[in-house]
């Protein structure tokens, strides 16, 4: 911790900066270490949301394929061709990129933000229940609000 007038480095237990006398102020070095935790928290959401989304786009392409070569086989057996209309293939595709979309958007309502009853740090949590990133207290989501355990 340093002095926020002179600069000088301070010990963790000063009250005075002992170069130039100034008050030594510890909310404000406090402020500053909650900011750039709930920085680091945010950045970890931010991945892992990236990291739901992707796994969901692979998933719904894998769905996609599937459907695709099942459909594919299943007209086989029926006409006896590999021929299948346009139309039909498209469908199919309609069909898979949807699921797709829609578990995206289940995975992205499943996150919740707002600020933390213990700390009023602004979070963002995946889940309903979880420990707030600042100050680890337990929390619960209800309503799209933030209470505490």
């Amino acid at each position: 911790m340093f002095c926020s007038k002179c600069g000088n480095e301070l010990k963790e237990n000063d009250i005075f900066c002992n170069k130039c006398g100034e008050k030594v102020v510890k909310e404000q070095q406090n402020n500053i270490e909650q900011k750039t935790n709930e920085i680091e928290y945010t950045e970890t959401i931010k991945e892992q949301t990236n990291k739901k989304v992707g796994k969901t786009i692979f998933i719904g392409i894998i769905v996609t394929i599937i459907l695709y070569v099942g459909f594919t086989g299943f007209w086989f057996l029926v006409n006896g061709t590999l021929d299948v209309p346009f139309a039909m293939k498209a469908i199919i595709i309609i069909i898979g990129i949807g699921l797709t979309l829609k578990e995206i958007m289940i995975s992205m309502n499943n996150s919740y933000q707002g600020k933390c009853p213990y700390c009023d740090s602004n979070i963002r949590m995946i889940g309903e229940a979880g420990n707030c990133p600042i100050c680890q207290k337990r929390i619960i989501v209800k309503d799209d609000k933030f209470y505490k355990v």
